[in-house]
């Protein structure tokens, strides 16, 4: 793989001495666009040049060797998981409505992993078909279910917070239930 340049904003890459249209959110639009805007739409200048890239890309793609045609595509994955590992800013205002500040980083910090996570699972797919579900049970392993007891202390930890149970019946019912087996 070679130095690739990205310049800000942009849906290309650069490398080899080569540019080319990165697989990206400007092109998911695009290409949504193309397929369901109403008859009649008109293309500005640069949606036209970007889909004129594209397609000189996939031209050029097919008259290279084969050897070139792989080199072209480690690069072009490698830019991708350069632009796409910040969450969509639709996303972002998602997670906002349904969570605190502190859940909206814990959110945002899984979204960068998973990005991560299927980059790894593209790269394996090549070789293992059940690598996607092995990499995922792997590092996403469903959380364990509170057991009784973690349950009760959570609810009694709660129910002092708000005032229902005071400090000495709460410390009491505490180490009765940590005396507890799990």
């Amino acid at each position: 793989m070679t130095d690739i340049t990205i310049p800000e904003g942009s849906a290309f890459a650069r490398f080899g001495g080569t540019v080319w249209p990165i697989p990206g959110e400007q092109l998911r639009e695009l290409e949504h666009t193309l397929r369901y805007a109403q008859r009649g739409y008109i293309f500005n200048m640069q949606e036209r040049l970007l889909v004129a890239s594209v397609l000189n890309a996939y031209i050029e793609l097919v008259r290279q060797t084969q050897k070139r045609r792989n080199e072209i595509a480690a690069n072009l994955f490698a830019a991708v998981q350069m632009t796409d590992i910040t969450p969509p800013p639709e996303l972002v205002q998602q997670w906002r409505n349904e969570e605190p500040y502190e859940g909206l980083l814990s959110r945002a910090a899984q979204y960068g992993a998973d990005q991560e996570l299927e980059a790894c699972c593209k790269v394996l797919e090549v070789s293992d078909r059940n690598a996607r579900e092995f990499l995922y049970a792997a590092r996403r392993p469903k959380p364990k279910p509170l057991s009784l007891k973690e349950q009760a202390l959570e609810m009694l930890e709660n129910a002092w917070e708000g005032g229902h149970v005071n400090n000495n019946a709460a410390q009491t019912i505490r180490r009765a239930l940590e005396a507890l087996d799990d």
